[in-house]
This record gives structure tokens, C-alpha cells and sequence, in this order.
């Protein structure tokens, strides 16, 4: 089980870098909100989730991102769900309550079925891979490369062509998966050649 924050500096540029719209093939996710507001987005379904909300699932291979509730929606979908909640507790006389949690940082429990720690190993290698101090564009790659080395070696696979409204379900997802492939094939080449490796001593006990 692992607690995720997301600060009000938590921008669409990091929700895209760190996750991004992203399937498991092996792990059911559990979320419960904490605290604050996330925007989910599961398949082609956006849904705002408060510390009010019930524990949701996200099924094994459904394409899926989270990121605060006030990022910019990218799909009409997230645009929706956000302005609902604007409306909704608008409507209310919230607009107090709105602007609180605007400013409030945001907290949500993960877990994993099965429970086999593997999440917990995958935020440590990630969290530390992407805070690495790196000098250059040089650097940069380098980071980006071992970002992927670790999604493909903890069983997250990144959309890098979403297909639309069916993305995920038939030859759509086999394309996405495809193109995983391709992407993780010549990235691993290069990181094998540098040593790069999912797990890593220097950021967690190698399970």
C-alpha cells in the first residue's frame, strides 16, 4: 500500500511524465481519497473522487490517469467531469469550500490485487529516477530512458498513441501494445548497454 500526494504545484507536465495515461496487464488497482480532489480517468470515462468518494477499481488492462482535480483537462470527457464539480458546488453555495480545495493538497491510498508489494518497489525506483539530478539534454534522455525501464520491469505499460473512444478493446489495444513494444524494445537496448535496470539498490532493497 503506498500514499500518493499530489501538491499544488502537481502539473499536467508531471501527471504526463510520471504516469501519464497508462494499463497494468498483471494488477487490479484499489484508490481511496485521502484528502483534497483527483480527476480519474478510466478508458473514455472522467470522474472527479473527493475523501467523500467510496474506494474505486481499476480493472487489469483498462487504460487509465490520474492528476489533481484543477490540471487542465486535455479530453472533453476530463473537461466535463471538472466543470460538474465547479457548477455542482457552485450551485451549492461552496464556492468557499471550492476555493479551499483548489489550495488544498491532495492524498490518496493505492493498493494492488495481489498485495505483492510490487507498487511500493515501483513508486521508490520511479519517484527517485525522476527527482536524479541529471545535467544536459543528454541527461534528460537518460532519465526518460530509465522512467520506461522501470514501467515495462513493474507492470505498467504507457499509451503513446491513445486510439480514441475504444482505445484499450480490440485491434486498438493491440496496437497500443504494439507500439509499447517497439518504444521499450529500442529504449531497453539502450538502457541494458547502460546498466539501466527496473529495480535499483541505490533507490530501494531489491526484492
Amino acid at each position: 500500500m503506498v500514499i500518493l500526494t499530489y501538491t499544488t504545484d502537481f502539473s499536467t507536465f508531471t501527471a504526463l511524465t510520471l504516469g501519464g495515461r497508462h494499463w497494468h496487464n498483471d494488477h487490479v488497482e484499489h484508490f481511496k481519497e485521502l484528502s483534497g480532489a483527483i480527476l480519474v480517468t478510466v478508458n473514455n470515462d472522467s470522474f472527479i473522487v473527493t475523501a467523500a468518494s467510496p474506494t474505486f477499481t481499476i480493472p487489469r488492462k483498462a487504460r487509465h490517469e490520474a492528476m489533481r482535480w484543477d490540471c487542465p483537462g486535455r479530453k472533453d470527457h476530463q473537461k466535463a467531469a471538472q466543470e460538474a464539480l465547479r457548477k455542482g458546488m457552485s450551485a451549492k453555495g461552496q464556492s468557499q469550500e471550492l476555493e479551499k480545495l483548489r489550495a488544498q493538497e491532495t492524498e490518496a491510498e493505492e493498493w494492488t490485487t495481489p498485495a505483492d508489494g510490487e507498487k511500493e518497489v515501483f513508486f521508490r525506483n520511479l519517484l527517485s529516477a525522476a527527482s536524479e539530478p541529471r545535467n544536459g539534454i543528454l541527461g534528460e534522455i537518460f532519465r526518460f530512458i530509465h522512467i520506461l525501464i522501470i514501467h515495462q520491469g513493474l507492470d505498467t505499460r504507457m499509451v503513446f498513441l491513445d486510439m480514441g473512444p475504444e482505445s484499450g478493446n480490440g485491434w486498438r489495444g493491440m496496437v497500443e501494445e504494439m507500439i509499447w513494444w517497439v518504444v521499450i524494445g529500442i529504449t531497453g537496448l539502450i538502457g541494458g548497454i547502460m546498466g539501466l535496470r527496473p529495480v535499483s539498490e541505490a533507490y530501494t532493497q531489491v526484492y
